[in-house]
């Protein structure tokens, strides 16, 4: 055996003190791999004293580091000259070093630098150790932390979290997870994710960056979720963390902003349409008109014939404006009973058979204020709800009269249907809910006969239980009058008052009308009256005309081409001659009522109208048109 002094002598180089000073293990071997130094801090961590380390084998003085893995980098560094580094590791495997005394039973977390060096002998091994616990303790601290901000973060969340392994068993889930799939984190732990998501099966979905998959929850109610995933490794096996959000609501608004933007659409669509057959309606009724007061018998029972046609054809107008939303509320007064009689007969093709309508006397004299076209779209709705509501058949009443409040008038429209739920009661008539299947419904019907009762000045309401029917009451402001203050401007519904016509003096008139046809029905409608006439086809000719001479009243289509509308044409018309008399025809009401303000006073005449109800909307002007000045 070697004298441990002679080894120490070789190595000349070496200082002692120096070494024993140094905050780390130094350990030096020779080619025999014999331990030469083994200072100081060696000797505190390790309880092995220097005099029994100096000359022994490594294996020999530390059975558990025999082959491993410092004996091999050892053996490497001696072999081929290659150094090695072994980082933050405790394992029996390296030095089986202790803290502070040596006493303790903390193991020191290590990094091992091992390369060779020269030695008094030749070529030996230097290896020195560093003590990383206090590296390995922080590290551990900062993971800690984190693990317990991640932990803090995903129970409170309202999202879902469920971590799976490569294989797609669940490690964990958190609190959210729990309550919307209602099982415990416990009794799933280890249980294939497609217990909760049957989709992904199909593991290869694990490595999407995000899913969308229709998930059962609790309950066996279904929602959207969509899934976003991140990976992670642990002691060499992949892991997922699956985030699984409920995008049911968020999926809902967007379809409902598809249905709304394609609604707007159609309603683009249909104002036009409703505009330009307005126009041909118009042509219609003024030639019609023109055989009526010239012919008689077959021809003008035909003409009377195309007359009421054309009628049919304004209330299939007013409908498609009354859907485009660009139709103004025209309050008029409605006799309750002649708004019944008249949806009960609308509505009879479209209820069948199965449905027995019924309507108790209703108190004569009881009149409501509103829009007599949507008041017969509101209780149309209703009707048609009502029988949805009854897929077997069964009875609707419809009852109207006074009160409840002072004032007020009501219609209810009652039936014997399957009748709703006090859940879906407090969301009917929210927009775009709908109990009914899908293609059946736009969810819209109640919305908008609500939105109409409201906007009317009045209220709707539900009332509702399960088999026990359903009862839908329109409240609208009641009236004892003929009509409202004013009605006489606009000449909406001027054809339909009882009375003659008014007497009209002979007046000078311009005539401002893009539609030839159009045009030349209206000044023969004036010319039947006496009056004097010209026209335009634009509003820049008009303003020509009447550079050159005054007009007693201005009759103009609000729609014209050539960058100036009739609404504009009445404001300049208006600075020139301030007390011309105004009429403005339209076809269509996709305009803002703020600029009929700054017109100041005018008639708003509806196409297609009677020579009557021109007639009216004129006298209607000429008393409305401002008075000169004192």
């Amino acid at each position: 055996m070697s004298d441990p002094a002679a080894g120490s002598a070789a190595v000349p180089l070496v200082i002692p003190s120096v070494l024993d000073e140094l905050d780390m293990g130094v350990v030096i071997v020779d080619d025999a791999r014999r331990i030469v130094v083994w200072n100081t801090w060696m000797v505190r961590h390790s309880g092995i004293s220097r005099r029994t380390a100096i000359g022994a084998e490594l294996s020999a003085l530390l059975p558990a580091m025999a082959g491993g893995r410092v004996e091999l980098a050892v053996r490497d560094a001696l072999d081929t000259g290659l150094p090695a580094v072994i980082s933050h590791h405790v394992n029996h495997d390296l030095f089986p070093l202790l803290r502070g005394d040596g006493m303790t039973d903390e193991r020191v977390a290590q990094s091992i630098v091992v390369r060779p060096t020269r030695t008094g002998r030749g070529v030996g091994c230097l290896i020195q150790i560093y003590d990383q616990t206090a590296a390995v303790e922080r590290e551990r601290k900062l993971r800690a932390q984190r693990s317990a901000r991640y932990h803090a973060i995903v129970d409170a969340a309202r999202d879902c979290f469920v971590t799976v392994d490569e294989d797609g068993a669940i490690w964990s889930m958190n609190p959210a997870t729990e309550e919307r799939f209602g099982c415990s984190a416990a009794a799933m732990r280890g249980q294939p994710i497609a217990r909760l998501l049957p989709q992904l099966q199909d593991l290869p979905l694990l490595g999407e960056p995000l899913v969308p998959v229709r998930a059962v929850g609790a309950g066996g109610k279904a929602f959207d979720a969509e899934i976003s995933m991140g990976s992670w490794m642990n002691n060499g096996v992949r892991h997922f963390t699956l985030f699984i959000r409920d995008v049911t609501e968020r999926n809902l608004a967007a379809e409902n902003l598809r249905r709304t933007e394609r609604i707007q659409a159609l309603g683009e669509l249909t104002g036009g349409v409703a505009h330009e057959f307005n126009n041909l309606l118009m042509v219609i009724r003024a030639n019609a008109e023109m055989v009526l007061a010239h012919a008689g018998g077959e021809a003008a029972a035909h003409a009377a014939e195309i007359v009421q046609a054309v009628d049919r054809g304004r209330n299939l107008t007013d409908g498609l404006l009354s859907f485009a939303r660009r139709q103004p509320l025209n309050p008029v007064r409605v006799p309750l009973d002649a708004a019944v009689e008249d949806i009960q007969r609308l509505a009879a093709p479209l209820l069948g058979v199965a449905v027995e309508i019924a309507a108790p006397p209703i108190l004569a004299g009881a009149a409501v204020m509103a829009d007599r076209t949507q008041l017969q779209n509101a209780l149309l709705n209703l009707l048609i709800n009502a029988r949805d509501a009854m897929p077997d058949g069964g009875r609707i009443t419809i009852t109207a009269g006074p009160g409840p409040e002072p004032g007020q008038c009501h219609i209810a429209v009652a039936d014997t249907g399957t009748g709703m739920s006090p859940a879906i009661l407090e969301k009917a008539c929210e927009p775009f809910f709908t109990t009914k299947d899908q293609g059946k419904g736009t969810g819209l019907g109640l919305s908008m006969v609500a939105g109409f009762a409201r906007q009317s000045g009045g209220d709707f309401l539900l009332a509702s239980r399960p088999g026990a029917g359903t009862t839908a009451t329109i409240r609208l402001r009641g009236t004892s009058g003929d009509g409202p203050p004013g009605a006489a401007a606009d000449a909406d519904g001027a054809g339909k008052e009882d009375g003659p016509p008014p007497v009209l003096p002979p007046l000078r008139l311009l005539v401002t009308e893009d539609d030839p046809q159009v045009r030349a029905g209206v000044l023969a409608m004036l010319a039947q009256g006496g009056h004097r006439t010209a026209a335009a086809a634009d509003g820049p000719d008009a303003l020509d005309l009447m550079a050159d001479e005054d007009f007693d009243l201005l009759v103009t289509d609000i729609m014209l081409p050539r960058g100036m509308n009739g609404v504009a044409l009445a404001c300049e018309a208006r600075r020139m001659f301030p007390r011309l008399a105004v009429v403005l025809m339209s076809g269509y009401h996709g305009f803002d009522p703020a600029l009929l303000e700054a017109v100041g006073p005018a008639a708003i005449l509806r196409k297609p109208f009677t020579r009557t109800d021109l007639e009216r909307a004129m006298a209607a002007a000429l008393r409305q048109r401002p008075r000169s000045p004192a």
